[in-house]
């Protein structure tokens, strides 16, 4: 049969606590989020570290809030 792909576009992204940085998202792709170190606020979504996220396909970005975990 014939193999499917999903072609991806992989950020690693480092940020400073009370930051945030906005991701362009290809129109008809999907965006995918895992904070690793630290919660943040994922397009409006308060998301804790180590949890992923699927968002929407609507829009042409996502935005990344982090917060100072201390």
């Amino acid at each position: 049969g014939r193999a499917k792909y999903c072609p991806v576009d992989f950020y690693d992204i480092h940020t400073d606590a009370n930051s945030s940085v906005t991701v362009p998202v290809k129109d008809g792709w999907s965006a995918f989020a895992f904070p690793l170190a630290g919660d943040a606020i994922i397009s409006g979504t308060e998301t804790e570290e180590q949890t992923a996220s699927k968002l929407d396909d609507e829009g042409d970005y996502i935005t990344i809030e982090t917060k100072d975990n201390n």
